[in-house]
Protein backbone atom coordinates (compact mmCIF):
# COMPACT_ATOMS: atom_id res chain seq x y z
CA UNK A 1 0.00 0.00 0.00
CA UNK A 2 3.02 2.45 0.77
CA UNK A 3 4.51 1.63 -2.72
CA UNK A 4 1.50 2.29 -4.20
CA UNK A 5 0.94 5.65 -2.99
CA UNK A 6 4.34 6.42 -3.69
CA UNK A 7 3.96 5.21 -7.40
CA UNK A 8 0.61 7.50 -7.52
CA UNK A 9 2.48 10.54 -5.79
CA UNK A 10 5.11 10.34 -8.17
CA UNK A 11 2.55 10.23 -11.05
CA UNK A 12 0.94 13.06 -9.99
CA UNK A 13 4.58 14.81 -9.59
CA UNK A 14 5.71 13.88 -13.08
CA UNK A 15 2.23 15.57 -14.59
CA UNK A 16 2.21 18.60 -12.65
CA UNK A 17 5.92 19.49 -14.34
CA UNK A 18 5.41 19.22 -17.85
CA UNK A 19 5.53 22.43 -19.49
CA UNK A 20 1.94 23.45 -20.68
CA UNK A 21 2.75 24.24 -24.21
CA UNK A 22 3.23 20.65 -24.82
CA UNK A 23 -0.31 19.48 -24.46
CA UNK A 24 -0.27 16.06 -26.80
CA UNK A 25 3.22 15.70 -25.39
CA UNK A 26 1.56 16.14 -21.86
CA UNK A 27 -1.44 13.24 -22.52
CA UNK A 28 0.51 11.17 -23.91
CA UNK A 29 3.59 11.37 -21.24
CA UNK A 30 0.21 10.98 -18.30
CA UNK A 31 -0.75 8.05 -20.01
CA UNK A 32 2.83 6.27 -20.36
CA UNK A 33 3.40 6.47 -16.39
CA UNK A 34 -0.51 5.11 -15.61
CA UNK A 35 0.31 2.72 -17.84
CA UNK A 36 3.53 1.53 -16.02
CA UNK A 37 2.12 2.42 -13.02
CA UNK A 38 -0.51 0.15 -13.29
CA UNK A 39 1.67 -2.61 -14.42
CA UNK A 40 3.93 -2.25 -11.15
CA UNK A 41 0.82 -2.31 -9.13
CA UNK A 42 0.29 -5.35 -11.00
CA UNK A 43 3.69 -6.81 -10.44
CA UNK A 44 3.45 -6.00 -7.22
CA UNK A 45 -0.20 -7.89 -6.20
CA UNK A 46 1.24 -10.64 -8.18
CA UNK A 47 3.72 -11.21 -5.83
CA UNK A 48 1.11 -12.38 -2.59
CA UNK A 49 1.10 -15.53 -1.87
CA UNK A 50 -1.09 -17.21 0.61
CA UNK A 51 0.42 -20.37 2.48
CA UNK A 52 -1.63 -22.58 3.72
CA UNK A 53 -0.69 -24.81 7.15
CA UNK A 54 -2.22 -28.12 7.51
CA UNK A 55 -2.39 -28.41 11.28
CA UNK A 56 -2.26 -31.95 12.17
CA UNK A 57 -5.14 -33.62 14.47
CA UNK A 58 -5.57 -32.98 17.82
CA UNK A 59 -5.26 -36.57 19.90
CA UNK A 60 -7.07 -36.39 23.13
CA UNK A 61 -5.24 -37.10 26.54
CA UNK A 62 -6.32 -37.63 29.53
CA UNK A 63 -6.14 -34.60 32.35
CA UNK A 64 -5.90 -35.17 36.04
CA UNK A 65 -5.85 -32.22 38.38
CA UNK A 66 -5.92 -31.77 42.23
CA UNK A 67 -4.52 -31.84 45.43
CA UNK A 68 -3.67 -33.49 48.70
CA UNK A 69 -3.79 -31.78 51.79
CA UNK A 70 -2.48 -33.44 55.01
CA UNK A 71 -4.11 -32.67 58.38
CA UNK A 72 -1.90 -31.88 61.27
CA UNK A 73 -4.43 -30.19 63.82
CA UNK A 74 -4.29 -29.33 67.38
CA UNK A 75 -8.23 -29.65 67.65
CA UNK A 76 -11.02 -31.99 67.52
CA UNK A 77 -13.80 -29.60 65.34
CA UNK A 78 -15.26 -31.77 62.67
CA UNK A 79 -16.59 -28.57 61.29
CA UNK A 80 -13.46 -26.72 61.12
CA UNK A 81 -11.35 -29.88 60.17
CA UNK A 82 -13.78 -31.20 57.62
CA UNK A 83 -12.96 -30.53 54.06
CA UNK A 84 -12.53 -32.24 50.85
CA UNK A 85 -9.32 -33.53 48.71
CA UNK A 86 -9.89 -33.63 45.26
CA UNK A 87 -9.20 -34.59 42.31
CA UNK A 88 -10.93 -34.12 38.44
CA UNK A 89 -10.41 -36.12 35.28
CA UNK A 90 -10.87 -34.49 32.14
CA UNK A 91 -9.85 -34.92 28.10
CA UNK A 92 -7.70 -32.17 26.56
CA UNK A 93 -9.19 -30.22 23.66
CA UNK A 94 -7.52 -28.68 20.91
CA UNK A 95 -6.32 -24.80 20.91
CA UNK A 96 -9.41 -24.63 18.58
CA UNK A 97 -12.20 -25.77 20.67
CA UNK A 98 -14.66 -23.58 22.49
CA UNK A 99 -16.13 -26.15 24.30
CA UNK A 100 -16.52 -26.36 28.25
CA UNK A 101 -13.77 -28.80 29.45
CA UNK A 102 -16.22 -31.59 30.54
CA UNK A 103 -15.21 -33.43 33.94
CA UNK A 104 -15.10 -37.56 33.26
CA UNK A 105 -17.24 -39.89 35.70
CA UNK A 106 -16.53 -43.50 36.37
CA UNK A 107 -13.28 -42.77 36.38
CA UNK A 108 -11.57 -44.29 40.04
CA UNK A 109 -8.36 -42.44 41.84
CA UNK A 110 -5.80 -44.83 43.63
CA UNK A 111 -3.45 -43.68 46.55
CA UNK A 112 -0.85 -45.53 47.81
CA UNK A 113 1.81 -44.54 50.99
CA UNK A 114 5.53 -44.66 50.27
CA UNK A 115 5.64 -48.87 50.70
CA UNK A 116 2.81 -49.31 48.23
CA UNK A 117 -0.13 -49.52 50.28
CA UNK A 118 -3.32 -48.47 49.51
CA UNK A 119 -4.06 -45.21 51.73
CA UNK A 120 -7.87 -44.72 49.61
CA UNK A 121 -9.93 -45.37 47.05
CA UNK A 122 -12.45 -43.50 45.26
CA UNK A 123 -16.11 -44.92 44.66
CA UNK A 124 -16.87 -47.43 41.72
CA UNK A 125 -19.22 -45.49 39.30
CA UNK A 126 -19.08 -42.15 41.35
CA UNK A 127 -19.31 -39.28 39.80
CA UNK A 128 -16.18 -35.69 39.74
CA UNK A 129 -14.44 -34.28 41.61
CA UNK A 130 -13.26 -37.52 43.23
CA UNK A 131 -12.44 -37.38 46.69
CA UNK A 132 -11.04 -40.06 47.86
CA UNK A 133 -11.24 -40.08 52.18
CA UNK A 134 -8.13 -40.68 53.77
CA UNK A 135 -5.49 -39.57 56.99
CA UNK A 136 -3.37 -37.93 55.25
CA UNK A 137 -0.20 -37.23 56.92
CA UNK A 138 2.68 -34.48 56.82
CA UNK A 139 5.93 -34.76 55.72
CA UNK A 140 4.99 -38.35 54.07
CA UNK A 141 5.26 -39.92 50.19
CA UNK A 142 2.31 -40.75 48.06
CA UNK A 143 1.55 -41.79 44.85
CA UNK A 144 -1.65 -41.41 43.28
CA UNK A 145 -2.99 -42.88 40.14
CA UNK A 146 -6.13 -42.97 37.92
CA UNK A 147 -7.96 -45.15 36.25
CA UNK A 148 -10.10 -44.09 33.10
CA UNK A 149 -13.67 -45.85 32.83
CA UNK A 150 -12.36 -47.66 29.68
CA UNK A 151 -9.90 -49.21 31.96
CA UNK A 152 -6.99 -47.37 30.65
CA UNK A 153 -4.54 -46.50 32.68
CA UNK A 154 -4.37 -42.56 33.23
CA UNK A 155 -2.35 -40.06 34.98
CA UNK A 156 -0.32 -40.29 37.93
CA UNK A 157 1.86 -38.60 40.01
CA UNK A 158 4.08 -39.58 43.43
CA UNK A 159 4.66 -36.39 45.50
CA UNK A 160 5.55 -35.56 49.00
CA UNK A 161 3.26 -33.43 51.45
CA UNK A 162 4.49 -30.70 53.24
CA UNK A 163 6.44 -30.86 57.12
CA UNK A 164 4.11 -30.15 59.74
CA UNK A 165 4.42 -26.07 60.51
CA UNK A 166 6.19 -25.76 63.62
CA UNK A 167 4.27 -23.50 65.62
CA UNK A 168 6.38 -22.22 68.76
CA UNK A 169 3.63 -20.29 70.52
CA UNK A 170 0.73 -18.29 70.13
CA UNK A 171 -1.60 -15.92 72.20
CA UNK A 172 -4.14 -12.98 72.14
CA UNK A 173 -4.67 -9.28 73.41
CA UNK A 174 -7.87 -8.39 73.22
CA UNK A 175 -9.20 -4.88 73.10
CA UNK A 176 -12.18 -3.39 72.66
CA UNK A 177 -12.05 -1.80 69.20
CA UNK A 178 -9.15 -4.49 68.35
CA UNK A 179 -7.53 -7.69 68.79
CA UNK A 180 -4.28 -8.99 68.12
CA UNK A 181 -3.38 -12.68 67.67
CA UNK A 182 0.50 -13.20 67.91
CA UNK A 183 1.72 -16.21 66.55
CA UNK A 184 5.01 -17.71 66.57
CA UNK A 185 6.79 -20.30 63.85
CA UNK A 186 9.97 -22.14 62.06
CA UNK A 187 10.32 -22.05 58.93
CA UNK A 188 12.52 -25.08 57.21
CA UNK A 189 15.35 -24.11 55.19
CA UNK A 190 15.41 -26.53 52.77
CA UNK A 191 12.41 -25.23 50.61
CA UNK A 192 10.69 -21.91 49.03
CA UNK A 193 7.24 -22.42 51.63
CA UNK A 194 4.28 -20.00 51.20
CA UNK A 195 1.52 -20.30 54.13
CA UNK A 196 -1.96 -19.31 53.60
CA UNK A 197 -3.23 -18.32 56.14
CA UNK A 198 -7.29 -17.47 57.59
CA UNK A 199 -9.05 -16.80 60.40
CA UNK A 200 -11.96 -18.44 62.29
CA UNK A 201 -14.00 -17.12 65.32
CA UNK A 202 -16.25 -19.71 67.22
CA UNK A 203 -19.86 -17.94 68.05
CA UNK A 204 -22.43 -19.42 70.84
CA UNK A 205 -25.83 -19.05 71.14
CA UNK A 206 -28.60 -19.92 73.46
CA UNK A 207 -31.82 -21.02 71.61
CA UNK A 208 -35.25 -20.49 72.87
CA UNK A 209 -34.96 -23.50 74.19
CA UNK A 210 -32.08 -23.27 76.49
CA UNK A 211 -30.33 -25.79 73.92
CA UNK A 212 -26.36 -24.44 72.88
CA UNK A 213 -25.77 -23.56 69.54
CA UNK A 214 -22.01 -23.71 68.49
CA UNK A 215 -21.16 -22.28 65.07
CA UNK A 216 -17.83 -21.14 63.28
CA UNK A 217 -17.53 -18.03 60.63
CA UNK A 218 -14.72 -16.23 59.54
CA UNK A 219 -13.06 -13.33 60.88
CA UNK A 220 -11.92 -9.94 58.91
CA UNK A 221 -8.20 -9.36 59.82
CA UNK A 222 -4.79 -7.95 58.33
CA UNK A 223 -1.51 -8.22 58.64
CA UNK A 224 1.31 -5.84 58.57
CA UNK A 225 4.29 -7.93 56.81
CA UNK A 226 5.84 -7.13 53.08
CA UNK A 227 5.44 -10.54 51.88
CA UNK A 228 1.75 -11.08 52.71
CA UNK A 229 -1.04 -10.75 49.97
CA UNK A 230 -4.77 -11.02 50.26
CA UNK A 231 -6.53 -13.06 48.16
CA UNK A 232 -8.83 -16.18 47.66
CA UNK A 233 -12.21 -14.88 47.36
CA UNK A 234 -13.71 -18.52 48.13
CA UNK A 235 -11.48 -21.79 49.09
CA UNK A 236 -11.73 -25.57 49.89
CA UNK A 237 -9.67 -24.49 53.45
CA UNK A 238 -12.70 -23.55 55.22
CA UNK A 239 -15.61 -25.11 55.54
CA UNK A 240 -17.40 -21.90 55.31
CA UNK A 241 -17.11 -18.78 52.66
CA UNK A 242 -14.41 -16.86 54.24
CA UNK A 243 -14.32 -12.79 54.23
CA UNK A 244 -10.44 -12.21 53.61
CA UNK A 245 -7.52 -14.85 54.07
CA UNK A 246 -4.58 -14.28 51.80
CA UNK A 247 -0.86 -15.97 51.56
CA UNK A 248 2.26 -15.32 53.17
CA UNK A 249 5.96 -15.93 51.42
CA UNK A 250 8.82 -16.71 53.03
CA UNK A 251 10.93 -14.66 51.57
CA UNK A 252 12.04 -12.43 53.94
CA UNK A 253 12.78 -15.13 56.56
CA UNK A 254 13.88 -18.25 55.04
CA UNK A 255 14.58 -20.74 57.29
CA UNK A 256 14.03 -18.62 60.13
CA UNK A 257 11.30 -18.43 63.01
CA UNK A 258 9.17 -15.54 62.44
CA UNK A 259 6.66 -13.71 64.92
CA UNK A 260 3.61 -12.10 63.34
CA UNK A 261 0.92 -10.33 64.16
CA UNK A 262 -2.75 -10.70 62.92
CA UNK A 263 -5.19 -7.68 63.93
CA UNK A 264 -8.37 -8.09 63.91
CA UNK A 265 -10.95 -5.33 63.73
CA UNK A 266 -14.01 -5.93 65.76
CA UNK A 267 -15.90 -2.27 65.84
CA UNK A 268 -17.35 -3.42 62.39
CA UNK A 269 -19.78 -6.41 64.66
CA UNK A 270 -22.06 -3.02 65.72
CA UNK A 271 -22.83 -4.83 68.72
CA UNK A 272 -22.03 -7.47 71.11
CA UNK A 273 -22.05 -11.09 69.85
CA UNK A 274 -21.75 -14.65 71.50
CA UNK A 275 -18.03 -15.26 70.20
CA UNK A 276 -15.71 -17.57 71.74
CA UNK A 277 -12.54 -18.36 70.53
CA UNK A 278 -10.17 -18.05 67.79
CA UNK A 279 -8.74 -20.48 65.83
CA UNK A 280 -5.68 -19.78 62.99
CA UNK A 281 -5.35 -21.67 59.71
CA UNK A 282 -2.12 -22.42 58.64
CA UNK A 283 -1.72 -24.27 55.19
CA UNK A 284 1.84 -24.99 54.46
CA UNK A 285 2.50 -25.55 50.34
CA UNK A 286 5.69 -25.24 48.31
CA UNK A 287 5.52 -22.75 45.31
CA UNK A 288 4.29 -25.51 42.49
CA UNK A 289 1.00 -25.48 45.41
CA UNK A 290 1.09 -21.55 45.31
CA UNK A 291 0.90 -21.53 41.49
CA UNK A 292 -1.65 -23.80 41.42
CA UNK A 293 -4.18 -22.39 43.78
CA UNK A 294 -3.88 -19.13 42.09
CA UNK A 295 -4.75 -20.69 39.09
CA UNK A 296 -7.77 -22.99 40.78
CA UNK A 297 -8.71 -19.48 42.28
CA UNK A 298 -8.98 -17.49 38.81
CA UNK A 299 -11.23 -20.15 37.30
CA UNK A 300 -13.48 -21.11 40.30
CA UNK A 301 -16.83 -19.82 39.23
CA UNK A 302 -16.80 -21.30 35.76
CA UNK A 303 -19.53 -23.40 34.43
CA UNK A 304 -18.12 -26.98 35.44
CA UNK A 305 -16.15 -25.39 38.75
CA UNK A 306 -12.61 -24.12 39.19
CA UNK A 307 -10.87 -27.41 37.34
CA UNK A 308 -12.87 -26.52 34.20
CA UNK A 309 -10.22 -24.64 32.39
CA UNK A 310 -6.67 -25.69 31.74
CA UNK A 311 -3.55 -25.31 34.39
CA UNK A 312 -1.85 -22.66 32.82
CA UNK A 313 1.85 -23.03 34.47
CA UNK A 314 3.21 -26.65 34.38
CA UNK A 315 2.39 -30.06 34.09
CA UNK A 316 3.76 -32.47 36.19
CA UNK A 317 1.85 -35.69 35.95
CA UNK A 318 3.23 -39.01 34.25
CA UNK A 319 1.10 -40.62 31.07
CA UNK A 320 -1.07 -37.75 30.71
CA UNK A 321 -1.14 -33.98 31.38
CA UNK A 322 -2.42 -32.16 34.82
CA UNK A 323 -0.94 -31.44 37.97
CA UNK A 324 -1.36 -32.34 41.26
CA UNK A 325 -0.14 -30.86 44.22
CA UNK A 326 -0.03 -31.37 48.03
CA UNK A 327 0.20 -28.90 51.16
CA UNK A 328 0.06 -29.50 55.10
CA UNK A 329 -2.65 -27.99 56.98
CA UNK A 330 -2.45 -27.16 60.91
CA UNK A 331 -5.47 -25.21 62.90
CA UNK A 332 -4.49 -23.66 65.82
CA UNK A 333 -6.56 -23.03 68.77
CA UNK A 334 -5.88 -19.32 70.39
CA UNK A 335 -6.75 -18.94 73.64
Amino acid sequence: MLFNSFIMKNLSQSSQALPLSNTSNNSFANLSLKVIGLGLIGIIASCTQIIEIDIPAHEPQWVLNGFIIADENDVDEEKIINFPNEFLVSRSQSIFERNNIEPVDNARIFITDGNGNSIATSQAGSQGPYRPLANYQANQTYRVRSEMPNGDEGPSIQLKTPKKIDVTSSSIREGSRQSIISLSFNDPADEENFYFIGLIQEYIDTLWNGDVFRDFGSVYFNILHPDFSSYYESDPFFPNESTNKGVLSDRSFNGQSLSLEIRIDDSWWGGERNRGDYYVVLVSMGKDMHQFMLSFYENWYNDFGPFSEPSPFFFNVENGLGTVVSGTRSIIHIK
